[in-house]
C-alpha cells in the first residue's frame, strides 16, 4: 500500500505531479457544466422573453401559479375570447401555462402607416392630439384640420404667438419651429370668430384618432381588381333625390374628406362615404391606400359631416359684462325704418342732484322728444340682450342671397348701439349693428350683424321688446323733477289760468338737492298764508302756503299715462293742429338744477271723450322760445278727470284753500 511521504517538518506532501492531474479533471468537469448551463439559460431567455415586430419586448412570467405574458409595466396582457394573449400590435400569443412556452398564433397585417390602438384595433394612421401640452413628439401634434363636406370646406389652424386675429390684413403665417404656436385654434377666414370648444376638441379626436371599427378584407372590385369606390360611396358621382316638386332631382354627390396635418408637415386625409346598413359607422379610406374601412358614426357625425356653422358660437353683439350691460350710448331701435326709441345711459355721478338724478337713461331723438324712457323696461331689455340664448347659427359669411332668403336684405328690425366696455376689460368703446328679420310662423327671429358676419336664429322670448309699443318704452310718469329745480309754472284752460314762480335761493344746497325755504310766487303775488289742518291724531296743525303748493306738485309728479291714445294718426294730428285756446289744460314749465341743466317743457291735453284726453310733450329751445302744438310729440292718453283735478288743485294753491292729494277732484 502506498503512503504519501512527510516533509521534513513531519507534515504530508503531496505530489506536484498529482496535484496537476488532479486540477486538469476538475477543469475539464468545469467545461462541462458551463457549457451544459450555457445552452440551459439561452433555452430559458428564448422561453421568457418575446420580442414583437414593432421592438416592444413582453415578458413571460410566473404568476398565480402558471406563466402568463406581461407588458414592459409588469401588468398581464389582455386575453380575446379564444384565450389568446393580445401584444399592443395586435398580435395574439399562446402561452403554455406550466412550461412557459409560447406560440404566435396570428399577427395583424399592417400597412403603411396603420398602426395598432391599446384595445387591438387598426387605426388608420398614428393616434394624433390637438394639445400641445399633451406630448413632446410633434409628428403627433395637429397643426390643422381641413374638411371638406357637402356645407362646403373650412379649417381650423394652430395660431402662432403674437397674431392678432382682429387685423384682416395679417396673412396667416406658418412656423417648422413648435415654440411659436399656441395652444389654441382659429377658424381660417374667421379669425375672430368664436367656436365651441368641446364641439372642437369631439372633431380633433375623431379626425385624429381613427380607429376602425372594421377593414374589410375583401371589399367589391372592378374588373382590373381595384376596389369599387362608388360601392361605399366613395367615389363622385351623379345621384338622385327627392326634389321640390316631389320628383326625382339629379346632384352631383362627393365622399366627406378631412385631412389632419402635424406640426412636423404631415398629413393625413381620410374620406368618408355612405353609412352602414346599421347605420352605425361609415365606410372610409385612407387617401393612397387600396383599403375599405369602417369609422365609428357617432363623434364624425356630430363634427365633421356637419357644416361650419354647428361649430361657431352664435354672436350678434360684443359681449357685455354683466356689471356694465346697461352703459350704452345711443341705441336706437328702428322698426320698418322708423325710430321707436333712442336712448342713452348717464352714469349716477353725472346726473347726483340734477334735473335727471332718478333717471338713468335720456331720449336722444326726435320721436317721443320729452318723454323719459321707461327704466324699468329698458333695463329688461338690456339684460335679455347680455343673456340672450340662440337656436342656432344658421350661416357664417353669408352671401346676398342667404340675407334675402332670411329676410334681411331689408330687415324689419335694426339695433345701433355703442357699449362702453369697463376699464377692468380694457376700456374703449365699441359699436354695434344688429339687423332683424320679422317673426316667423314658428315664432323665429333671423338676425344679421356686419362686424361678426353670421346669421343666427333665436325664438321670440328672447327678444318681446321688438313686439313693445311706445306705452312699453316710455315712462307713464310724465313729469317727474325735483320741486327744487321747478322756477316757473303756468296753468292754462279755458275755466282758469294761474302762473307761480318759485324761488329756492334761500335754501342751502351743500348737503345735496334742497327745498327746505322754498319761496312761491302765484301771478307775482307771495304765497303767504297758513292753512289749519287736522293731522292723523286728530291735532291741529298749520301748513304754509309753500307746503300747500307742494301738495299740487306731487299730484303733477304723480300724474300718468293711461296707456296708447286710441285714434288714428290723422285724428291726433288734427288735435295738435288745435289752438291752444281750444286745450283742455296746458302747463309750461322751466326748470333749472343750476348745474348748466334747464329744461323747458310743453304739456297739452286735449279731451276726445267722455273719459280720455290726449296728451303731448313739447321741448323748446329755451325760456322764449317758440311754441308750436302742431310739432309737439304725443302717443298716450291721459284721464279726463285727472286733467280737471289738477286745475282745480292749482287754484286751490294760488286761492290759499286746502289740496287733498289722495283727492279725485
Amino acid at each position: 500500500m502506498r503512503k504519501d511521504k512527510k516533509s521534513p517538518g513531519g507534515e504530508r506532501r503531496v505530489d506536484p505531479l498529482r496535484r496537476q492531474k488532479a486540477a486538469i479533471a476538475w477543469m475539464c468537469v468545469a467545461v462541462v457544466l458551463l457549457t451544459a448551463s450555457f445552452f440551459a439559460v439561452r433555452e430559458i431567455v428564448s422561453i421568457y422573453r418575446y420580442e414583437d415586430e414593432d421592438g416592444t419586448v413582453y415578458r413571460i412570467r410566473r404568476k398565480g401559479g402558471e406563466y402568463v405574458l406581461c407588458d414592459r409595466s409588469g401588468d398581464v396582457c389582455d386575453r380575446n375570447g379564444e384565450g389568446y394573449y393580445i401584444t399592443d400590435m395586435g398580435t395574439q400569443l399562446s402561452i403554455n401555462k406550466e412550461s412557459g412556452e409560447y406560440a404566435v398564433y396570428a399577427k395583424v397585417d399592417l400597412e403603411g402607416d396603420e398602426q395598432i390602438s391599446r384595445g387591438q384595433s387598426v387605426m388608420l394612421f398614428p393616434q394624433m392630439t390637438y394639445d400641445m401640452k399633451a406630448t413632446t413628439d410633434y409628428s403627433r401634434v395637429i397643426k390643422s384640420i381641413y374638411v371638406k363636406n357637402r356645407y362646403g370646406e373650412y379649417t381650423f389652424y394652430r395660431r402662432m404667438i403674437g397674431e392678432d386675429p382682429e387685423d384682416a390684413s395679417d396673412k396667416i403665417l406658418s412656423s417648422n419651429n413648435p415654440a411659436d404656436y399656441t395652444n389654441t385654434f382659429g377658424i381660417d377666414g374667421y379669425r375672430t370668430t368664436e367656436y365651441d370648444t368641446t364641439l372642437f376638441a369631439t372633431l380633433a379626436v375623431g379626425c385624429g384618432y381613427a380607429i376602425a371599427m372594421e377593414r374589410l378584407e375583401d371589399p367589391a372590385r372592378l374588373g382590373d381588381g381595384s376596389v369599387n369606390w362608388r360601392e361605399y360611396g366613395l367615389a363622385t358621382e351623379v345621384r338622385h333625390r327627392p326634389g321640390t316638386d316631389g320628383l326625382p332631382e339629379e346632384y352631383t354627390y362627393e365622399p366627406t374628406c378631412y385631412t389632419v396635418t402635424s406640426m412636423t408637415g404631415k398629413s393625413y386625409t381620410v374620406w368618408l362615404g355612405d353609412l352602414t346598413v346599421s347605420g352605425g359607422g361609415y365606410y372610409a379610406r385612407f387617401d393612397g391606400r387600396d383599403r375599405v374601412y369602417v369609422l365609428a358614426s357617432g363623434t364624425l357625425s356630430e363634427t365633421v359631416m356637419q357644416p361650419i356653422e354647428a361649430m361657431v358660437t352664435p354672436k350678434i353683439t360684443y359681449p357685455l359684462n354683466l356689471n356694465s350691460y346697461y352703459d350704452i350710448e345711443n341705441f336706437t331701435l328702428y322698426t320698418d325704418g322708423q325710430p321707436v326709441c333712442t336712448l342713452s345711459y348717464i352714469p349716477l355721478p353725472e346726473r347726483e342732484n340734477t334735473l335727471y338724478s332718478t333717471l338713468p337713461f335720456r331720449v336722444d331723438t326726435e320721436y317721443m322728444e320729452g318723454y323719459f324712457p321707461n327704466s324699468d323696461n329698458i333695463n329688461l331689455m338690456l339684460q335679455s340682450l347680455y343673456a340672450m340664448t340662440f337656436s342656432e347659427t344658421v350661416k357664417l359669411g353669408p352671401a346676398k342671397a342667404d340675407l334675402a332668403r332670411y329676410g334681411l336684405s331689408d330687415p324689419r328690425h335694426r339695433i345701433e348701439f355703442t357699449y362702453n366696455i369697463p376699464t377692468s376689460e380694457g376700456g374703449g368703446t365699441v359699436d354695434n349693428e344688429v339687423w332683424i328679420s320679422d317673426k316667423t310662423e314658428d315664432g323665429l327671429y333671423y338676425a344679421y350683424a356686419p362686424e361678426y358676419d353670421m346669421i343666427v336664429s333665436f325664438e321670440d322670448s328672447q327678444a318681446t321688446y321688438l313686439e313693445w309699443g311706445d306705452d312699453m318704452w316710455y315712462e307713464q310718469y310724465y313729469f317727474v323733477f325735483n320741486i327744487a329745480h321747478l322756477t316757473h309754472l303756468e296753468v292754462e284752460s279755458p275755466r282758469y289760468a294761474v302762473t307761480f314762480d318759485l324761488d329756492n335761493s334761500r335754501s342751502n344746497q351743500s348737503q345735496g338737492t334742497s327745498s327746505e325755504k322754498l319761496m312761491v310766487y302765484a301771478d307775482g303775488e307771495l304765497l303767504d298764508y297758513q292753512l289749519e289742518e287736522k293731522d292723523s291724531n286728530g291735532n291741529t296743525v298749520k301748513k304754509s302756503a309753500a307746503e300747500n303748493f307742494r301738495r299740487f306738485y306731487e299730484a303733477l309728479c304723480w300724474a300718468s299715462t293711461e296707456g296708447l291714445c286710441d285714434l288714428t294718426e290723422a285724428e291726433m294730428e288734427a288735435l295738435r293742429r288745435q289752438p291752444d285756446s281750444d286745450c283742455q289744460l296746458k302747463l309750461t314749465a322751466t326748470l333749472d338744477d343750476g348745474k348748466g341743466n334747464t329744461r323747458y317743457t310743453v304739456i297739452r291735453f286735449y279731451q276726445y271723450s267722455e273719459r280720455r284726453s290726449y296728451m303731448t310733450v313739447e321741448l323748446l329751445d329755451g325760456p322764449d322760445g317758440t311754441s308750436d302744438g302742431s310739432a309737439a310729440q304725443g302717443r298716450f292718453c291721459v284721464l279726463r278727470s285727472f286733467c280737471d283735478k289738477l286745475i282745480a288743485d292749482a287754484r286751490r294753491a294760488a286761492e290759499g284753500r286746502p289740496i287733498d292729494v289722495d283727492s279725485k277732484t
